[in-house]
C-alpha cells in the first residue's frame, strides 16, 4: 500500500510538473504565410510612405517578411482555449502566446502550420533587473568647455561632431528609434522641450504593455539615453542629433530577464521599420536570463543564431542603421559582446573615457564567426546626460556611448542622404582612429564624423583660405590648448601667445598636412603665467588670424 501510494505521489508530482512546463509564455514560429490578405505588390497596406521611400532609395526590394503573419493562423490561435495572442512578428514569421492550459500546448503541436514552439518566459519568480548599463545618478559633471554645448562638449568634440554641427548637420530629416526600457520624465524636461515644440517626437509605444504610453514605469534608462541624442538646452546640454526626430519604443521589461525580451526587440524594431526609421539605437543586450536553461553561450555570438540579432540583421537588410551597445560585461566572467551587437549589419559600439582611454567594463570581441566587434568606440566612461529631474550628471556605459554615436549617424547621412545605410556604417569605421587596423577592445577605434563627411565626399569646410580655424579648446584652458585646422595644401603656421599688453609671450612652428582636418596640441602654452585673458596669433603663408584665449 505504501509503495502505490508513493507511485501515485511521483506520478502526481510529474503530472503537475508537465503541466508548468506546458503553460507560460512561447513563440509559436509559423511554416509559411498562406490565408495573409497582403501580398508584396501592395506595400502601401502594410509599409508607411517613409517606410518605403527608404527602400526605394536604397534599391531595396519588398521581400517575403515584409508581409505581416497570416491572419488565418492567428485567429486559429485566438480561437483555442487557454491560448492568448500576446503579439506577432513578422520577421521571424510567428506569434507570442501565453498558454494557461498544458491541453492547448499539446494541441498546438498538431497543427500543421506550426514549425516550432519555443518557451521564452522565466520559470522562476521575477526579480528586479540590472540594465545595461546601470549607474544612476552621479556627481554633477563640471567641464569648462564650448559655452554652446555646456557639459556635452567633450563628449562631441571627440567625434568631430562640434564641427558637423557647425557646417549645419544636427540630424535634421532624419528619424531615429530609440529601443529601450522605458522614458518617464520626458514631457517635464527642459532638454526635450525643442524636440516637442517642433513636432519632432513621432510618437511612442510600448511593446511589453502594448500601448502608447512609455513614461509610466520605473526605468529612467531610456530618457537618459535620450538625452544623448535629442537634447538641445543651450549653455547647458546639446545631443549628438537636436534636430532629428524620434520614436521612443519601449522592448524591455525591467521586472525579469526572459528571452521574451528578444522577441519583443524584434517586435519594436518592426514597428520602428513601418514607420520609417532610418536609424535604430539599441541600448540594450542579451546574454543569460532569470531561467539558465534559456541562456546563450558565446557560441550564439554569432551574429546568425540569437532571435534579436537575426532581426537586427533583417533590419539592416531594410535600409535601417542599426546601432546597438556591445555590452558592459569586460570584468564579467561571459566578457564578451551581447546580442544582438553580434550582428555583422549591426554598428556595435565599445566604451572609452573623456581621455579616449578604454572603459574598463566595455565587453570584448570579437564576435563568435570573427567578426569585428566592437566596430567603433564613443565616451560611454564618464558620459555626460541629463537625468529627468532635470539636472546633469554622469553615466557609465556603452548604453551611452550607443546613442552618442546613433546622433552623430544621423548627421553624417544627412550630409550624405543619397548614401545606404551600409556606406554610412562603413564610412564610421574607416574614419576611425586605429583604420585599418582594429582590435578587440575598440574594434576600429574612436570614429572622426568629419572626416567621415570627407571620405564620402562632402565639400572640405573652407572657402578662400587655405587654411581654417575650425575650433580652439577647451574654453577656458589650463594646461594644454587644442586647435582643429582645415588645411588645403602642405604648409606650416606659427603660433604665438602674448599677454594683454601685447608683450610675446611664446611661440610655435608646427608644420601641417593638407587635405583633412589638422588637430594641434599645443602642450601648456601658458606655462608660468597667472590665470587671466591672453591673445593667440595665428600665421600661415596668406593670412593671419587673433583671437582671445582665457587661462584659469
Amino acid at each position: 500500500m505504501g509503495w502505490s501510494r508513493g507511485l501515485l505521489l511521483i506520478l502526481l508530482c510529474l503530472t503537475i510538473q508537465f503541466s508548468k512546463a506546458q503553460t507560460g509564455v512561447f513563440f509559436v514560429a509559423f511554416n509559411d504565410r498562406n490565408g495573409s490578405i497582403h501580398t508584396i505588390d501592395r506595400p502601401e497596406e502594410f509599409l508607411s510612405e517613409r517606410a518605403l521611400q527608404r527602400r526605394k532609395d536604397q534599391g531595396i526590394p519588398i521581400r517575403e517578411n515584409d508581409l505581416p503573419v497570416s491572419g488565418v493562423y492567428v485567429s486559429v490561435l485566438k480561437g483555442m482555449n487557454g491560448v492568448k495572442v500576446v503579439k506577432t512578428s513578422k520577421w521571424l514569421n510567428g506569434a507570442v502566446i501565453e498558454i494557461s492550459d498544458s491541453l492547448s500546448f499539446v494541441q498546438l503541436q498538431g497543427l500543421s502550420f506550426v514549425r516550432q514552439i519555443h518557451r521564452i518566459d522565466n520559470r522562476k519568480e521575477g526579480k528586479e533587473k540590472q540594465l545595461d548599463p546601470d549607474n544612476l545618478r552621479d556627481m554633477y559633471l563640471e567641464m569648462h568647455a564650448d559655452h554652446l554645448y555646456g557639459s556635452s562638449f567633450n563628449q562631441i568634440r571627440m567625434l568631430g561632431g562640434n564641427l558637423m554641427h557647425r557646417m549645419g548637420y544636427d540630424g535634421k530629416g532624419k528619424v531615429i528609434a530609440v529601443l529601450d526600457a522605458g522614458f518617464p520624465g520626458i514631457y517635464q524636461m527642459e532638454c526635450f522641450r525643442k524636440m516637442q515644440d517642433e513636432g519632432r517626437l513621432l510618437g511612442t509605444w510600448d511593446v511589453v504593455e502594448n500601448e502608447s504610453d512609455v513614461t509610466d514605469n520605473n526605468s529612467l534608462h531610456g530618457t537618459v539615453v535620450l538625452s544623448c541624442m535629442a537634447s538641445y538646452w543651450p549653455g547647458i546640454f546639446i545631443g549628438t542629433a537636436p534636430g532629428a526626430a524620434y520614436w521612443l519604443l519601449v522592448t524591455e521589461n525591467i521586472d525579469s530577464e526572459t528571452l521574451q525580451e528578444e522577441y519583443n526587440w524584434v517586435i519594436g524594431a518592426e514597428f520602428a521599420d513601418s514607420v520609417g526609421a532610418d536609424i535604430i539605437n539599441s541600448s540594450l543586450g542579451y546574454t543569460t536570463f532569470d531561467d539558465s536553461l534559456q541562456n546563450h553561450s558565446y557560441a550564439d555570438m554569432d551574429g546568425n543564431t540569437t532571435p534579436c540579432s537575426i532581426g537586427a540583421d533583417i533590419a539592416a537588410s531594410k535600409g535601417i542603421l542599426v546601432v546597438n551597445s556591445a555590452g558592459n560585461m569586460g570584468v564579467d566572467p561571459w566578457h564578451h559582446i551581447v546580442a544582438p551587437s553580434d550582428g555583422d549589419s549591426v554598428l556595435a559600439i565599445g566604451a572609452v573615457n573623456e581621455n579616449r582611454e578604454f572603459a574598463f567594463f566595455s565587453s570584448h570581441g570579437y564576435s563568435a564567426d570573427g567578426d569585428v566587434k566592437p566596430n567603433v568606440a564613443a565616451q560611454g566612461w564618464n558620459a555626460v546626460v541629463v537625468w529627468p529631474w532635470n539636472e546633469v550628471g554622469l553615466a557609465n556605459g556603452t548604453s551611452f556611448s550607443s546613442p552618442i554615436l546613433s546622433g552623430m549617424a544621423a548627421t553624417l547621412w544627412q550630409s550624405h542622404p543619397g548614401r545606404t545605410n551600409m556606406e554610412i556604417f562603413h564610412a564610421i569605421e574607416e574614419s576611425a582612429h586605429l583604420f585599418p587596423l582594429y582590435d578587440s577592445l575598440m574594434g576600429f577605434g574612436i570614429p572622426d564624423f568629419y572626416r567621415a563627411y570627407i571620405n564620402l565626399g562632402g565639400t572640405p569646410h573652407y572657402e578662400l583660405d587655405p587654411l581654417e580655424i575650425l575650433d580652439v579648446y577647451p574654453v577656458p584652458f589650463s594646461r594644454d590648448l587644442y586647435i582643429d585646422m582645415n588645411v588645403a595644401a602642405q604648409s606650416s603656421c606659427i603660433i604665438a601667445f602674448y599677454d594683454v599688453a601685447g608683450r610675446p609671450l611664446k611661440e610655435e612652428v608646427v608644420q601641417l598636412v593638407s587635405g583633412s582636418i589638422n588637430k594641434l596640441v599645443i602642450s601648456d602654452p601658458l606655462a608660468g603665467f597667472p590665470s587671466g585673458v591672453y591673445a593667440m596669433r595665428i600665421t600661415w603663408n596668406n593670412g593671419t588670424t587673433r583671437m582671445k584665449i582665457v587661462k584659469f
